[in-house]
C-alpha cells in the first residue's frame, strides 16, 4: 500500500519529469513516468483515492503516453492506453473543477493523433466536440490557451484535408481563424509561436491548392517565412517550416512558370537536411528529388537527375512497405525515367519499370498517374526492344487510366493510349489502328485543360495525321499536320523538354510538304526544322537527335542536296556515338547501334557525292569502330583506365 506522502511524492515525480521532457525531449523520461503512473495504478488502494485524486494521476499518465506516442520510443498501444486514462480523468474531475477542460482538450489532442494513423472519423468529430467545450472555459478560467486553440485548429484542418464529406471551405476557414488567435496569444514563446505558424501555412496553402487560388499560397509563403524566423534554429519547427516552404515555393514554381523559385526550394531542402530526424529526412529526400527533377525540366543539368536518383535508392533500402516507401519509389521511377531520356542508357529504364511495378503490386488502389507513368516506361522500352508484351500491358494500363475523373490524367491517358496505337500501326500497318488513334488524339486535345498539354497533344496529332496521309495521300491530312505541329511548336515554352520531339515531328511534315510543292521557302522550312530539332536534342535529348539528323540526312540526300545531307548524318553519328557510349551492357550498345543501321553507310555516300573522300571512308567505318573498342575493353578491361 501506498501511504497519502508517498503517493503525493510519485505524483510530483511524473510532473517533473514531463517538464524535463518539455525541455530535453528525451523519450526515457517519459517512458519513467509512465512506469511510475502504473506503479501508482496498480497499488491495492488506488480505488479508495478520491476522484479528483485519482483523475489527476490518469491526466498525468495519459500526457506522459501522448508525448511518448510522437516520439520513437512509442508503444504500439500507447494512444488507446493514452485515450483510456483521458477518458477516466474527464469522467472523474467534477464539472465544476478547473482541470476538466485541460482533461477534455489532452483527451482531443489524442484522439486528433489516433485519428492521423487510424483515419477514424469517429476520433476527429469526438476531438471536435471536446475543444468546443474545452477552449472557452479554459479562456473563462483565465487558463493558458493557444495549446488548445492550436490543437482545435488541427482537428478542423484534417477534417476539411481528409474527409470528403467533412465541413469543406467552412473547415478552412475555421482551422485559419483558430491557428490566427492561437498565433496572437501571449503565452507562446518564439519556437512555440513558430509552430503556430507553421500550422497556418499549412491550412493556407491547403486552401490556396483546393481552390487554385495563387494569392492564398502566396501569403503561405510569407507565413512560413515569419515562422522560420522565430523558429530555433535546426529544431523540429525550423526544420518544418523550411520543409513546408520549399513545397510552397514548389506549387507557386508550377502556377507561375518559375525556375528561380524551384531552385530555392532545393536550398532549402538541402539547408535542413542534415538537421533532419529519420522520418522527416526520408521525406526531405523524397521531396528534394521531386524538385531536381523538376529543376532539371528546365536546366537540363543532368546532375540533378544523378543526385536525385542517387539519394532515392539510398533512402529506399529497408524501408518497409507503406505510404513512405510508394512515394520515394515513386519520385525513384520518375527520376530513373528521365535520366534515361537525358542519356538513353536503358539500363536505367529498366529499373524505372522495376520500382514503379513494384507500385502497382502495393495493397492500396494505385491512383491512374502511377498507373499512367509504369504505361509510359513499358512504351518507352518496347521503342527500343520491340516487345510486344510491353506494348499490350501499356494499353492495358492506359485504358485503366482513362477512366480517371481528372480531366488532366484522362487527357494524357487518352494520348498515351494514341501512342500505343501509333507505334501498334508502325509494325502492322492496320489502318483501324491509325485511325483510332488520330480520334483518341482529337479526344485528349478536346479533354487538356492546360495549354501545355494541348500543345503537345497536337504535335501528336499531326505526326497520325502525316502517317496517315503518306499511307493515303490526303492533302487535307497533310495540311492538318503541318497546321497543328505549328500551333504545336508556337504553344510549347522555348526550352521545354518537349520542344525537340514537336520541332522533330514539324520538320517531318514540313518536308512533306516541300516534296509536294518544290517550293523554295518550303525546302528551307524543312530544313530550319530539322536544324532546330536536332540542335535542341542534342544535349538532353539525344535519341530524338539521332532521329531527327537520321531523316533529315535521308531528305536531303532524296534531292541530292548532299552538302546538307553530310552535315546532318555528321550530327547522325554525333548523338550515335553519344547514345553508344552511354549504355553499360553490350546488348543495349548493339540496339543503339541498330537503329542507326545504314546511316554510317549513308553519311559516307553524303560525303563522297559532296567531294570528301577522306569524310567518307571515316563515316563508313564509324559504327564498326564503336563495336570493336567495345570488343577490345571486354577484352582488356586495363585499358579503361589509361
Amino acid at each position: 500500500m501506498l501511504a497519502d506522502a508517498n503517493r503525493a511524492a510519485a505524483t510530483a515525480e511524473v510532473r517533473e519529469l514531463l517538464v524535463a521532457f518539455d525541455t530535453a525531449r528525451e523519450p526515457r523520461l517519459l517512458t519513467e513516468a509512465v512506469l511510475k503512473v502504473r506503479r501508482l495504478l496498480a497499488a491495492p488502494d488506488f480505488a479508495d483515492v478520491g476522484e479528483t485524486g485519482r483523475a489527476f494521476v490518469w491526466t498525468l499518465g495519459a500526457v506522459a503516453l501522448t508525448w511518448r506516442a510522437r516520439t520513437a520510443a512509442a508503444g504500439a498501444d500507447d494512444l488507446d492506453r493514452a485515450i483510456e486514462w483521458s477518458d477516466r480523468a474527464v469522467e472523474a474531475w467534477p464539472a465544476d473543477d478547473v482541470n476538466l477542460p485541460r482533461a477534455q482538450s489532452n483527451l482531443a489532442t489524442a484522439l486528433t493523433d489516433r485519428y492521423g494513423r487510424s483515419a477514424d472519423p469517429a476520433d476527429l468529430e469526438r476531438a471536435l466536440l471536446l475543444f468546443d467545450a474545452a477552449v472557452p472555459a479554459l479562456a473563462a478560467n483565465g487558463e493558458r490557451v493557444d495549446v488548445a486553440l492550436h490543437g482545435h485548429g488541427l482537428c478542423h484542418h484534417e477534417r476539411a484535408t481528409a474527409i470528403p464529406d467533412g465541413g469543406g471551405a467552412a473547415d478552412w476557414d475555421r482551422a485559419i481563424e483558430l491557428f490566427r488567435a492561437a498565433v496572437d496569444c501571449r503565452e507562446p514563446d518564439a519556437d512555440e509561436r513558430a509552430g503556430y505558424l507553421n500550422s497556418l501555412g499549412l491550412s493556407l496553402q491547403a486552401k490556396g491548392r483546393s481552390r487554385g487560388d495563387r494569392g492564398l499560397v502566396s501569403e503561405a509563403i510569407a507565413v512560413f517565412s515569419a515562422a522560420r524566423e522565430c523558429a530555433v534554429p535546426g529544431g523540429d519547427n525550423h526544420v518544418g517550416t523550411a520543409m513546408n516552404l520549399a513545397s510552397a515555393l514548389q506549387d507557386r514554381a508550377a502556377a507561375d512558370d518559375d525556375v528561380g523559385l524551384l531552385q530555392e526550394s532545393v536550398r532549402l531542402y538541402r539547408e535542413v537536411l542534415p538537421y533532419a530526424a529519420e522520418d522527416r529526412h526520408q521525406q526531405i529526400t523524397n521531396n528534394l528529388a521531386t524538385a531536381l527533377i523538376d529543376v532539371y525540366r528546365y536546366t537540363r543539368d543532368g546532375l540533378l537527375l544523378e543526385e536525385a536518383a542517387r539519394d532515392l535508392r539510398r533512402r529506399v533500402v529497408g524501408i518497409p512497405a507503406g505510404d513512405r516507401r510508394w512515394r520515394m519509389l515513386a519520385n525513384l521511377g520518375a527520376a530513373l525515367h528521365e535520366m534515361y531520356r537525358h542519356t538513353g542508357r536503358l539500363a536505367l529504364l529498366d529499373e524505372a519499370i522495376a520500382a514503379q511495378e513494384e507500385l502497382l503490386a502495393s495493397p492500396n488502389p494505385c491512383p491512374p498517374e502511377r498507373t499512367l507513368n509504369v504505361g509510359l516506361s513499358l512504351l518507352s522500352r518496347c521503342r527500343r526492344r520491340h516487345s510486344n508484351v510491353d506494348l499490350d500491358r501499356a494499353l492495358a494500363l492506359f485504358e485503366e487510366a482513362a477512366l480517371s475523373r481528372s480531366p488532366v490524367e484522362r487527357a494524357s491517358a487518352l494520348n498515351s493510349q494514341a501512342n500505343a496505337l501509333s507505334m501498334r500501326f508502325e509494325d502492322t500497318g492496320v489502318r483501324a489502328d491509325l485511325d483510332r488513334c488520330v480520334r483518341l488524339r482529337e479526344r485528349a486535345i478536346a479533354t487538356a485543360p492546360e495549354a501545355i498539354e494541348v500543345a503537345m497533344y497536337r504535335g501528336n496529332l499531326g505526326v497520325d495525321l502525316l502517317m496517315r496521309f503518306s499511307l493515303a495521300g490526303d492533302e487535307r491530312d497533310l495540311e492538318q499536320a503541318v497546321d497543328e505541329q505549328r500551333q504545336a511548336v508556337s504553344g510549347m515554352p522555348a526550352g521545354s523538354v518537349a520542344q525537340p520531339d514537336l520541332l522533330a515531328g514539324l520538320a517531318n511534315s514540313l518536308a512533306s510538304l516541300a516534296g509536294r510543292t518544290r517550293r523554295h521557302e518550303d525546302v528551307s522550312d524543312a530544313r530550319s526544322a530539322y536544324r532546330r530539332a536536332v540542335e535542341a536534342g542534342r544535349a538532353s535529348r539525344p535519341e530524338q537527335a539521332l532521329g531527327s539528323a537520321m531523316r533529315w540526312g535521308a531528305w536531303e540526300s532524296e534531292q541530292r542536296c548532299w552538302a546538307e545531307a553530310a552535315a546532318a548524318y555528321d550530327l547522325g553519328l554525333e548523338a550515335m556515338s553519344r547514345l553508344v557510349g552511354r549504355q553499360q551492357q553490350r546488348d543495349d550498345k548493339e540496339s543503339w547501334l541498330g537503329a542507326a543501321e545504314g546511316m554510317p553507310a549513308a553519311a559516307g555516300l553524303a560525303h563522297a557525292r559532296a567531294g570528301s573522300a577522306v569524310r567518307a571512308v571515316i563515316a563508313m567505318e564509324h559504327g564498326r569502330a564503336m563495336l570493336l573498342a567495345e570488343a577490345l575493353q571486354r577484352q582488356h578491361p586495363a585499358r579503361r583506365g589509361l
